[in-house]
């Protein structure tokens, strides 16, 4: 089994007890600056902090093992992506505490995924956000009738969708909105991508 760890970023937690199960089943739980906070509700211990810092107290850096990731020009969940990428490999990564906030925060979700080429799953109230990476095909278990989206950014070249009502099969999508409001068909979705930057919803 894939080790799993749990990113904790610093805006409200999906709610039906999502981040309370991806907590019981983490080997690993990281923070996310202020996402630091949560860890008391979830009943974790955070084993590392990422981040500037800017928004951690000072007797909390005294706890914690904290790694300071000072590139403002990339959002801190950008560069906590990255940092898992290139620190645990092929571990499971979900992320919690992305709804509410700035607006131009909950824009550029999408946007980290893409920029950390991560293949972490992004859990929100309304749903789950992923990145499809290109030549890795991505399977999803779904319950029929799940709402499904594509969202390309950029041309995408050599999609391949099965298991949803309106299949696909070596299509190029571009930015738009070709892609929404698909639906599942099937108990599993199946996603391919030869080149480009796609992402999946999948409605809660």
């Amino acid at each position: 089994m894939a080790f799993r760890v749990l990113l904790l970023a610093g805006g409200d937690l999906p709610l039906d007890g999502v981040a309370e199960r991806l907590a019981a089943y983490a080997d690993e739980v990281i923070a996310i600056d202020a996402g630091l906070e949560h860890a008391p509700h979830l009943g974790v211990e955070v084993n590392i902090v990422l981040g500037d810092l800017d928004s951690v107290p000072a007797s909390a850096l005294e706890r914690h093992t904290c790694i300071l990731l000072d590139d403002q020009d990339r959002t801190d969940l950008s560069k906590a992506l990255t940092w898992c990428m290139q620190h645990r490999g092929a571990a499971n990564i979900d992320v919690v505490g992305l709804d509410g906030g700035r607006l131009d925060h909950r824009l550029a979700v999408g946007a980290a995924l893409i920029e950390s080429e991560s293949d972490a799953i992004v859990h929100l109230n309304a749903g789950s956000l992923r990145r499809c990476p290109p030549g890795k095909p991505l399977t999803v278990e779904v319950k029929p009738g799940t709402v499904l989206g594509l969202h390309p950014v950029g041309v995408v070249h050599g999609v391949r969708l099965r298991g949803a009502t309106h299949e696909l099969s070596d299509a190029m999508l571009t930015t738009g909105t070709r892609g929404v409001h698909n639906v599942a068909t099937s108990t599993q979705v199946r996603l391919e991508v030869e080149k480009g930057d796609l992402l999946l919803s999948i409605e809660r």
